[in-house]
């Protein structure tokens, strides 16, 4: 009798657990799309002029975009929509996960193409930048294709 019960014990702590997971899982991350900071505005800017990123706005087709195109995603709907897609992919969920706490991810658009990256929260965007590249996604505005970059 109480080998029953402790199976069933275990089976609905298991249950218990397993049902937690998932509803973590299907948790929206909190994003905030409509923060910028010059810094953050300013890489957008500069991957669509800088002349050593030629190749990469070629490959991603970004060569008709300007900088006069550039904005915040600021629509809700909007925002939700791109974070959803970026961070259903394992490698950008991961890279979301394990961001310190004075950084954010910044999403802004052209008429073709979004943008995503991760870099210092406003608050900290006048400290200085050390370490490695960071990644910077470009999306096509309907969402079948994904370029990743390191600047």
């Amino acid at each position: 009798m109480k080998k029953i019960k402790l199976i069933i014990g275990l089976i609905l702590f298991a249950c218990i657990c397993s049902s937690g997971y998932s509803q973590k899982s299907l948790i929206q991350p909190d994003i905030s799309c409509s923060s910028t900071t010059e810094f953050a505005n300013f890489i957008v800017e500069s991957f669509l002029t800088r002349a050593d990123r030629t190749s990469l706005r070629t490959e991603s087709g970004t060569t008709n975009e300007s900088i006069s195109q550039i904005s915040v995603v600021s629509n809700e709907q909007e925002c939700t929509k791109i974070s959803g897609f970026v961070l259903n992919k394992t490698k950008y969920r991961n890279i979301h996960d394990s961001m310190s706490n004075d950084r954010q991810i910044y999403s802004y658009k052209t008429n073709n193409y979004y943008y995503v990256f991760w870099s210092a929260k406003p608050a900290f965007a006048d400290r200085v930048k050390t370490g490695p590249r960071q990644i910077f996604l470009v999306i096509k505005k309907d969402l079948s294709q994904i370029f990743e970059y390191y600047l």
